[in-house]
């Protein structure tokens, strides 16, 4: 609990991604999610289902055509002081739709783009999929997460003390599987099937931990004591990722083998590496 708030706060202030959009000016932005203009785009993306009877915290958003989501420009989109989300042109920052994505006094907390749809978590508990070209609800359904990470399989979400995680189906947000983390999630991140998952444990400390993405069965977990993990950057077999210290000590950035967790090197400024 004594990081939870922290981290969500950070949630908040940055949620950044580049994909596709559509329409109109308004409200300044305050957080935001970037993928690629480069990103090759697959000719197939999910087709929507119709949304569930209305759920408390679904928004209510005009419905997506049935089929595949229409292609989208490279956008930027970002969470406004109004608790919208928006979509600005990449090329020129002009707003091509802004939509209430989070119902009543709701808040989003994380967005991500694949295959020209926009997934939207809510910190009261709803994942939602817009196309990413103008805004449309695909589908949405009532949920205990509040984060997320996605890539063309599924939907990877968590959040809260209860450390559940889970994987979606892309299609209508239907639970493919459910798993355990060591404590609550704090943040997400997927790559090369593995979902890599930072949670602050109340008696077990906090932990980096990766998961199956095919099945959600754990294959390892990294455990120091000293800090909260930040999210994970992976690249050629390797997890890189930053302990944020728990008292004055300056914190250290790990190295760790993605096969097994083990640890390759660990650097901090204080030390100079190791």
């Amino acid at each position: 609990m004594r990081k939870s708030c922290l981290i969500t706060a950070l949630l908040l202030s940055c949620l950044l991604l580049i994909a596709g959009c559509s329409a109109a000016a308004s409200g300044p932005a305050t957080a935001s999610a970037l993928t690629p203009a480069s990103t090759p785009m697959p000719t197939l993306a999910p087709s929507p289902t119709p949304t569930p009877a209305p759920v408390a915290h679904c928004p209510r958003l005009p419905a997506a055509q049935l089929g595949q989501a229409p292609a989208a420009p490279a956008s930027l989109y970002v969470t406004t002081s109004d608790n919208a989300l928006a979509a600005l042109n990449a090329s020129d920052g002009s707003q091509r739709w802004k939509e209430q994505a989070a119902a009543g006094d709701d808040v989003v907390t994380s967005v991500a783009v694949e295959n020209n749809v926009v997934y939207v978590a809510t910190q009261a508990g709803a994942i939602s999929a817009l196309n990413a070209s103008n805004g449309a609800l695909r589908w949405c359904v009532p949920a205990w997460q509040s984060v997320l990470a996605v890539d063309q399989d599924a939907i990877y979400v968590g959040g809260g003390n209860s450390g559940k995680i889970a994987a979606l189906n892309v299609g209508d947000g239907t639970q493919r599987w459910q798993a355990q983390a060591e404590g609550g999630v704090l943040s997400l991140a997927v790559a090369d099937g593995q979902l890599y998952v930072s949670s602050e444990g109340a008696t077990s400390g906090d932990t980096c931990s990766a998961f199956s993405t095919s099945d959600g069965k754990e294959h390892w977990h990294f455990q120091t004591g000293n800090g909260v993990f930040t999210l994970p950057a992976v690249a050629n077999g390797v997890a890189y990722v930053a302990e944020v210290p728990l008292g004055n000590s300056a914190g250290f950035l790990y190295a760790l083998n993605a096969s097994d967790g083990s640890q390759r090197w660990h650097w901090s400024p204080a030390e100079g590496g190791a």
